[in-house]
């Protein structure tokens, strides 16, 4: 196969060798090419504007705009350009927020070289991939929708599990507002709502769940 005829791939994390190595393993595929690099989410939207592309390769935590944001865009301006979101992030209730605004796969950047291989042409395709783990965490929430004793984080808004994992990696207040384009106060709100619906008593406790739950780079 040619490589016009390759289907296109754009990756957007903004560490050098990580793209530098998702391309090298991309591209020893016969199907499959990166056509296109991003560092931050201005450069990814300006290059999904200028090229056509068949896929993006998302980083869950990328600078400049929180990624849940970024891909509620993409969705928005590019309907049907499938996202696959890749992260070294093990929490599933993070997994499930994405799937449900669009991503069509969550991977970890511990999985193997052939399974990403693997999701990208199954979501090229036009397939959906969920890994064991995601299904019975879906099927689990499907199950109990009915029960009033919901874990404290599902009853987190999707604005609030933003600020919750920026909180846990240890952005400050200035920081986060700056990303997400809202005032001071606001995170300050969403951080009162986020202590309150988890039962916490102060950012340790948000920090241990972090890192109990892989919320990491």
């Amino acid at each position: 196969m040619t490589e016009v005829n390759r289907k296109r791939i754009i990756i957007a994390d903004d560490h050098p060798i990580v793209r530098m190595g998702l391309k090298l393993l991309v591209e020893q595929t016969s199907d499959l090419c990166i056509s296109g690099q991003a560092s931050n989410p201005v450069e990814l939207f300006e290059k999904l504007e200028k090229q056509s592309f068949d896929l993006v390769i998302l980083e869950l935590f990328l600078p400049g705009k929180d990624s849940l944001d970024v891909l509620t865009e993409i969705k928005k301006r590019f309907k049907d350009l499938p996202v696959v979101i890749f992260t070294a992030c093990l929490d599933e209730q993070l997994t499930i927020r994405f799937i449900k605004n669009g991503a069509s796969a969550f991977i970890n950047k511990r999985s193997h070289p052939d399974e990403l291989v693997e999701v990208l042409r199954k979501v090229l395709s036009g397939k959906k991939y969920f890994t064991l783990q995601q299904m019975e965490r879906m099927a689990e929430m499907f199950t109990n929708s009915e029960e009033t004793g919901l874990e404290s984080v599902e009853l987190l808004t999707d604005r609030e599990l933003q600020v919750m994992y920026m909180m846990a990696l240890g952005l400050n207040r200035v920081t986060i507002a700056k990303n997400l384009s809202v005032s001071k106060n606001t995170i300050s709100n969403h951080r009162y709502n986020i202590l309150k619906k988890m039962h916490w008593s102060s950012n340790a406790e948000l920090v241990r769940y972090a890192l109990n739950h892989g919320i990491n780079r």
